[in-house]
């Protein structure tokens, strides 16, 4: 069957004047390619008479040409669009050969966040302004709920225990014993009794504080036979004119010593120094204790510190002290320290632990284990003996306690 040109089926655009068809290769296919349904590939054209230095030769590859598309192809995103009479349809312009799928612009999909009911509904009143209260998950309510009634179940087990100590204390008589109401009650009328005496016990150190003489001395001292070759071998000059009595502002307290009560007045002499004054009464008048007053010693702590004098009864301020040596050892003994009565000299004293002595002195110092806090320093009579022959010599053994004060009881 021949060909037509005419033929209505025949789709190739007549050939005119200026156009040039070059025949493909021998062997190679033809450049016509069928592209979508209805498009294909023409081979470019060529403009006769067309200097070769102003062609353009990216036309020369097979492959370039007219793309013919059919209609459903053209878009408005198209880049070229030529519609040419002579083919009688839509013509696009490409850049090579091998054809290109349009590729438009990416374009990002937003999607809302999902939001929980409580966030989208709502808000009424202080949420406006300061937002909804967090949830909690009904695990963390059960187990504080659990918390709390464990924490009240033991409260209340232990509130027998804590009513206990704010129980009120049984009564003597409940627990057997009895107290003596006669005796205590005398005890504190004597006392009140020798408070009554403040200005006869000022006269008293008045006239021992401006005595010049032994013979002046003689009456105001106790026990005067016995104490009178000390007083004088321990004689000062008087410590105050004639003129002189105690300050107003001197103290007068009164305490039990042993049997007997015993008063004690303090004060400061002209010379701006302390006076502390031990006074018993013998015959229904104040007399003086001249050894607790003076804080007399029967040896010097001049002498005691050189390991030397008699050690039977020394007067003295003891406080609990830590030093200890190879002789005297922490294991073994409880370290002192005796002051002397001036505050100017002191020496080392021990007892050994478990004796009678440790008992006696642990009574001054400690409460069980534990020392008082209220003093440092206690004013006590002693009787000290030596150690061992390589003791130091201001160390002693403190022997026995005398008296829990100066004065003799």
């Amino acid at each position: 069957m021949s060909n037509r040109f005419d033929d209505s089926k025949n789709h190739v655009p007549e050939v005119s004047s200026r156009d040039e068809w070059e025949n493909p290769p021998a062997g190679n296919p033809s450049d016509l390619h069928t592209i979508g349904e209805n498009g294909i590939v023409l081979p470019s054209p060529r403009v006769k008479h067309e200097f070769s230095a102003f062609r353009n030769h990216s036309l020369d590859s097979p492959g370039a040409g007219l793309y013919i598309a059919p209609p459903s192809y053209i878009t408005g995103e198209a880049t070229v669009v030529l519609n040419d009479k002579k083919l009688k349809s839509p013509v696009v312009r490409l850049e090579n050969t091998v054809f290109r799928h349009f590729k438009g612009p990416r374009q990002s999909i937003l999607k809302p966040l999902t939001q929980s009911r409580s966030a989208t509904s709502p808000r009424k009143g202080e949420e406006q302004k300061w937002g909804s209260a967090t949830k909690r998950s009904i695990r963390w309510i059960i187990s504080s709920g659990i918390g709390i009634t464990l924490l009240v179940v033991f409260a209340l087990m232990m509130l027998p225990t804590i009513n206990e100590t704010n129980a009120a204390r049984p009564s003597a008589s409940q627990i057997g014993l009895v107290i003596d109401p006669a005796e205590h009650i005398s005890n504190i009328e004597s006392l009140n009794e020798w408070l009554a005496r403040r200005s006869e016990a000022m006269q008293l150190f008045r006239a021992f504080a401006t005595s010049s003489s032994v013979e002046d001395v003689r009456p105001l001292i106790r026990e005067p036979v016995t104490n009178l070759e000390l007083v004088k071998k321990n004689i000062q000059k008087k410590s105050a004119s004639d003129d002189w009595s105690p300050p107003q502002s001197s103290s007068w307290i009164a305490f039990e010593a042993g049997d007997q009560i015993c008063g004690v007045l303090e004060g400061t002499l002209p010379d701006f120094s302390k006076f502390r004054a031990y006074m018993i009464d013998s015959e229904n008048h104040l007399v003086l204790d001249w050894k607790a007053t003076t804080g007399h010693g029967s040896a010097t702590f001049d002498e005691l510190a050189a390991g030397q004098g008699d050690p039977g009864e020394i007067r003295a301020f003891i406080s609990s002290s830590g030093y200890y040596n190879h002789i005297f050892t922490e294991a073994d003994y409880q370290s002192y320290q005796l002051i002397s009565p001036d505050e100017t000299k002191s020496i080392w004293c021990y007892t050994r632990r478990g004796q009678t002595a440790d008992a006696q002195f642990k009574k001054i110092f400690f409460e069980g284990d534990i020392i008082k806090p209220e003093k440092l320093a206690y004013r006590v009579t002693v009787r000290l003996a030596r150690g061992q022959d390589d003791t130091l010599p201001n160390q002693w053994i403190l022997d026995e306690l005398l008296h829990h004060e100066w004065v003799n009881p």
